[in-house]
């Protein structure tokens, strides 16, 4: 396959006095311009927002895959299960059971998130309660479910766990990548596909996938959906401290729907080595910080719900900010940090009001907790 160019994601605004994201040509700018006064809730207008317009008919958006939640539930538990085959048989060939997907660590941390004081009102739901501090992990981890060396190009991750006053626990977890799979059943052909390629020399891999995929999806959606991940994959970050992470999957916040990033606060500079020596380089220093901001849902044109290959074309909301203390990782607190983390396991499924929307979400819901259970990990436990 021709080797596809690299793309730099956009930049995003910084906090709510930087310049806004626009809105998306065409179609898209048309979309706002009529929009149903419906869609915009009245009191959750922020003027320092104006082209902000949060709506609920998210909730007709969602598509139930067979039908029905019940027959959905059903199909998404067999992926479970097959995806947890996979990753039997990929911890019988590195001599443990790992992770299904993110199976390798690069840097387990200890972090602090502080919601902005003045964030709108239409954001403050759940924990974006304006003043509020939760400690908690992190996770850094190369996207692979197997060990592979970090010089070669894939996406990176970025998990976050949460706890804050009387027990209240929420994880999220993104990605380099703004852009995704079109739904689960793609992802689980291309996760068939590449389990039957790892058996088979390295060279020929990538052929073979393609030839996998495109008799599970068809020829032409192989094809456009391999070749947008290789593309989006090409691009290697030098720092894990100076890449965005992208959600993809939209959560609740409150009676919303929205995405997620963490935007670096700090440019970026020449890499101290490999990801992970870069990163306990940095740490060893200074804070690593990251601003958290919000997408919301608004119709189908703009913000499609369960096409999750489509960056969504509405400007970003500053929420909260994540501070990742100056730390070592490699002293004994650090490694004892890392053993709790890597023996546990995130989920975004922890609160009502943050709770994942669509079938990606739904379906990662099984998978992860198939996944933990099948290595031994609780799917709902604790890091603090």
């Amino acid at each position: 396959m021709t080797r596809l160019e690299s793309t730099t994601p956009p930049p995003l605004p910084r906090s709510a006095n930087h310049t806004r994201a626009k809105r998306g040509e065409g179609n898209a700018a048309a979309t706002h311009a009529t929009a149903p006064r419906s869609d915009i809730e009245d009191g959750y207008v922020d003027p320092r927002y104006p082209d902000v317009r949060p709506s609920k008919d998210w909730t007709r958006a969602q598509k139930f895959r067979d039908g029905s939640p019940q027959a959905e539930a059903i199909r998404h538990q067999k992926w479970a299960n097959e995806h947890a085959a996979i990753q039997r048989k990929v911890g019988e060939k590195v001599g443990k059971i790992m992770r299904g997907q993110h199976a390798e660590p690069i840097g387990d941390v200890k972090v602090k998130l502080e919601v902005l004081p003045d964030i709108p009102a239409f954001a403050r739901h759940g924990i974006f309660k304006p003043g509020a501090t939760y400690e908690g992990y992190g996770r850094f981890s190369n996207a692979p479910g197997a060990p592979q060396p970090l010089r070669v190009a894939t996406s990176r991750g970025l998990a976050v766990s949460l706890t804050g006053p009387h027990g209240t626990q929420q994880d999220f977890l993104a990605v380099t990548l703004n852009g995704f799979f079109r739904d689960p059943a793609d992802v689980m052909a291309v996760v068939r596909a590449q389990a039957v390629a790892s058996r088979l020399p390295r060279k020929l891999r990538p052929a073979t996938t393609v030839a996998i995929a495109s008799l599970m999806m068809g020829p032409k959606r192989a094809a456009e959906t391999l070749g947008n991940l290789r593309k989006m994959i090409a691009r290697e970050p030098k720092s894990l401290a100076t890449e965005t992470y992208f959600s993809n999957m939209p959560i609740r916040v409150g009676p919303y729907a929205a995405k997620y990033a963490w935007l670096p606060m700090k440019a970026a500079e020449a890499p101290k080595g490999e990801l992970d020596a870069d990163l306990k380089a940095r740490l060893e220093s200074s804070d690593t910080v990251f601003e958290l901001q919000l997408q919301f849902y608004e119709n189908e044109s703009t913000t499609p719900l369960e096409d999750m290959r489509l960056p969504w074309k509405v400007p970003f909301v500053p929420v909260a900010r994540l501070t990742i203390p100056k730390q070592e990782l490699d002293s004994a607190e650090g490694q004892a940090r890392q053993a709790d983390i890597e023996g546990g396991s995130f989920t975004p499924w922890h609160t009502a009001e943050h709770e994942p929307v669509g079938e990606v979400g739904r379906a990662r819901k099984a998978i992860y907790a198939t996944s933990a259970k099948t290595r031994g990990a609780c799917p709902f436990k604790g890091l603090v």
